[in-house]
């Protein structure tokens, strides 16, 4: 049976999904396609932590399992010559089990104990890949040469497609768990974790599911930034991707599934009219998430029903 909201929404998707297919076409070789990439990445990315917030947890560890995605699909292909196709989804895999191994007695904690724990583990991982094992990942300098995933997907908007599936995918699986119970038991804990105990809800089961599922999702967009760049750094996976990708979700809207995409299509293009401040980018993604959290608590996606809402108090 097919939900009543999707049917409401289907016409929508359609259409953006009709002008994602198009729009590299009209702009082949161009820095536009470039910016879709990169963008498309970091909704995948976004996407993935907002089913952690569905929870109502912000982990600040997430900028991490990027990192490990990246550098392991690397790793995967120049050191042990794993093809692309089998290094994406084990460095979402890798990213996934050290979710499991490390969120186990994490997830236990509440409130600010889980910023804080989840907060030094994402600098931790960080430093690990500058201070840790260079001769493998490379330092502070990276690794370079990073090879495509195969000739096909040098052509720019080969790889797009690819991103733009990968993403779509990403998307259509959260959109699932919003709309069936696991979605629902998600929600309750964020609301009241105590009630949702007491009516049988396996809170810590529930919390280590979305951590890992995030991890896996992030991995894998850290894969794709990686094999696109062809070089990585621990300095691209610091405190301002973070901070991107958080803005990007309560900006866009952390109750909507497309928030995320909303968000960081909204940020990325700011950031490229504003391209000649970008080391003003901490503080204009702090500035914006002030006032989106002051005049739109539930995000730029909130803003059509409100206008709607405003010219019926007119009308009436």
């Amino acid at each position: 049976m097919v939900p009543k909201n999707y049917l409401k929404i289907a016409p929508i998707v359609v259409l953006a999904l009709v002008f994602a297919l198009l729009i590299p076409l009209f702009f082949k070789g161009s820095y536009v396609v470039v910016f879709l990439i990169i963008t498309g990445i970091w909704v995948m990315f976004a996407t993935s932590l907002r089913i952690i917030m569905t929870l109502g947890l912000v982990s600040f560890a997430h900028n991490g399992f990027f990192a490990i995605g990246a550098y392991a699909s690397a790793v995967f292909m120049m050191r042990l010559g794993f093809s692309f196709w089998l290094a994406m989804p084990l460095s979402g895999i890798v990213a996934a089990f050290l979710a499991l191994v490390i969120g186990f007695p994490m997830l236990r904690t509440k409130g600010h104990y889980f910023f804080l724990s989840s907060f030094a583990l994402g600098m931790v991982i960080v430093l690990m890949f500058a201070t840790q094992w260079r001769g493998l990942f490379g330092g502070t300098m990276g690794i370079a040469n990073i090879p495509h995933p195969s000739d096909v997907f040098r052509l720019q908007i080969n790889y797009y497609y690819l991103v733009l599936g990968l993403t779509v995918l990403t998307i259509s699986v959260v959109y699932r768990i919003d709309n069936c119970r696991i979605g629902k038991e998600w929600r309750a804990i964020r609301e009241l974790d105590d009630l949702a105990a007491l009516i049988g809800i396996n809170i810590v089961r529930a919390k280590i599911v979305a951590f890992v599922l995030a991890s896996f999702f992030a991995g894998i967009s850290g894969s794709l930034l990686a094999h696109y760049l062809r070089f990585i750094s621990p300095e691209a996976f610091g405190f301002p991707a973070m901070l991107f990708c958080l803005s990007s979700v309560i900006i866009g809207g952390m109750n909507s599934t497309w928030g995320p995409a909303v968000g960081v299509v909204l940020l990325r293009t700011i950031m490229m009219g504003v391209g000649g401040l970008k080391e003003w980018e901490i503080l204009i993604y702090s500035a914006m998430l002030i006032l989106c959290v002051v005049l739109l608590p539930l995000g730029v996606v909130s803003l059509p029903s409100r206008i709607m809402m405003l010219m019926r108090k007119k009308e009436a």
